[in-house]
């Protein structure tokens, strides 16, 4: 799911840096595993770091860097409302402030 989500935004730079770490990370745990002779468990373990670091990764993206966590920040907006006849009521127009 994260990596259809940085794709929709267009963030493929991020999405093939934090791949590489996960192949990276899973790569140096089969090296490992293979040199100590751990056996299949161990492919296991590979595969369960690459994708703890794609999470973290995708995470921290989407939670610092994304244009969906940065909307939200520093943005000043008004609200205004009107009462309007019914059976419409009421209506709210949010719209961004001049001075941001």
């Amino acid at each position: 799911a994260g990596e259809g989500i940085m794709m929709g935004l267009g963030a493929f730079g991020p999405l093939a840096a934090v791949t590489a770490a996960g192949v990276g990370v899973m790569v140096a745990g089969l090296s490992v595993s293979a040199r100590l002779g751990l056996g299949v468990a161990s492919v296991w373990w590979s595969l369960l770091a690459f994708h703890a670091v794609l999470l973290v990764g995708q995470l921290g993206h989407h939670l610092r860097l994304s244009p969906l966590a940065t909307a939200g920040r520093g943005a000043s907006s008004t609200v205004e409302c009107a009462v309007l006849p019914p059976p419409v009521g009421e209506v709210c127009v949010a719209g961004e402030d001049a001075a941001a």
